[in-house]
């Protein structure tokens, strides 16, 4: 009886030895990966980029058919970080491990705030603190499961030493939250938004503490240049702000979508605070050679002769975006670091996601073979 407990015993401890190797195996596979390059950026680009990654899923009634509303329905908009709880964690860790694979090395993260008061909008729900592509603030803090989702995501990337950088991008919007709204200046709602991006800010250097990992902040996805509402006391109240408790060397201030004089009003905000940032974001998918043409002329009017810039946002995985960024940078002295997609493929006729996430980067890469 003795005997056969003790060889009991000792399967027991091969079986368990055997699944801790073999865990072990898997974290070691992603390491040693991590290690192994064989790619390059294309051509005009320092280094290579990646993706935007902004949902786990985008359900079919809108990304493929479109339906009316289907945008504020629970469930077709399944967030990064909203809905990060209600996921499998391996399919999260897929879908990073696909993107790494496909030769992506950088990462962004965006998350848009709103602020409702209530739990219902323009007749749509508010569920989970969650609205169409919202997550809905309270008390200066993203809600305790969106604070939990942000660490959870974050530490998970920073564990699977796929990516090199992570881009945390920050949009207010909805329900009084985006100084495009504000009629006058809203000091109150400011000092919410500033809450909600130093709180949020904290959980990111928490989870990325004693990492490798470089870190990049986005203050405000696509507002820079804006001209609307407040957003330029906005926009230059932000960036004294932020520069003043943290300095510039992990923000490029705000992502601008391209468009004439756009560049030229986010460099007078700048120049108004007395700190320029080292890098400019923009955001581009069409009338690539005109827009960014302007943009070359803003920046040199301001005497920026080569400023260095992050393609923040540009259609997915598209030889052609790829062609006339290349053209474009020679023609006005850009110094590109690197490319970051968002998961819209050119000519999809829905508006803003044609897959879950951006998968594939080939078309971004300059393969050694």
């Amino acid at each position: 009886m003795l005997k056969k407990k003790q060889s009991v015993g000792i399967e027991l401890v091969f079986v368990v030895l055997s699944i801790l190797l073999s865990m072990s195996g898997c974290e070691m596979s992603d390491q040693q990966e991590h290690k192994v390059s064989d790619i390059l950026p294309p051509e005009g680009f320092a280094e290579v980029g990646g993706s935007n990654y902004v949902m786990c899923r985008v359900d079919e009634s809108y990304r493929v058919r479109n339906e009316p509303e289907s945008w504020w329905r629970p469930g077709v908009l399944e967030l990064a970080v909203g809905h990060y709880h209600q996921q499998d964690p391996k399919e999260i860790r897929r879908q990073l491990r696909t993107m790494y694979e496909n030769g992506q090395r950088k990462i962004a993260v965006l998350i848009w705030i709103s602020q409702f008061m209530g739990e219902e909008t323009d007749g749509h729900k508010v569920v989970d603190g969650v609205f169409g592509h919202c997550m809905v603030s309270k008390d200066g803090k993203l809600q305790a499961q969106h604070q939990e989702n942000t660490r959870e995501l974050v530490k998970l990337i920073r564990d699977t030493g796929y990516f090199n950088e992570l881009i945390f991008r920050f949009a207010f919007q909805g329900g009084g939250a985006g100084p495009e709204s504000w009629e006058q200046w809203n000091e109150e709602q400011y000092q919410h938004n500033w809450k909600v991006l130093v709180s949020t800010r904290a959980i990111i250097e928490k989870a990325l503490n004693g990492s490798e990992m470089k870190v990049l902040y986005d203050l405000g996805a696509e507002i820079a240049g804006l001209e609307n509402g407040q957003v330029p006391q906005y926009t230059r109240r932000m960036w004294k702000d932020y520069t003043q408790a943290y300095g510039k060397d992990d923000t490029y201030g705000f992502s601008v979508a391209v468009y004439p004089g756009r560049t030229a009003n986010l460099l007078k905000v700048f120049e108004e605070v007395g700190v320029y940032p080292d890098i400019y974001s923009r955001d581009v998918y069409e009338h690539v050679q005109e827009w960014l043409g302007a943009a070359g002329k803003e920046f040199a009017e301001a005497g920026i002769k080569h400023p260095r810039i992050i393609i923040q946002e540009t259609y997915y995985n598209d030889p052609q975006s790829l062609a006339e960024l290349q053209k474009a940078g020679k023609d006005f002295g850009f110094e590109y670091l690197y490319l970051m997609q968002w998961p819209l493929k050119r000519g999809h006729p829905v508006p803003h996601f044609s897959d879950d996430y951006a998968a594939e980067y080939d078309a971004y890469l300059t393969k050694k073979n």
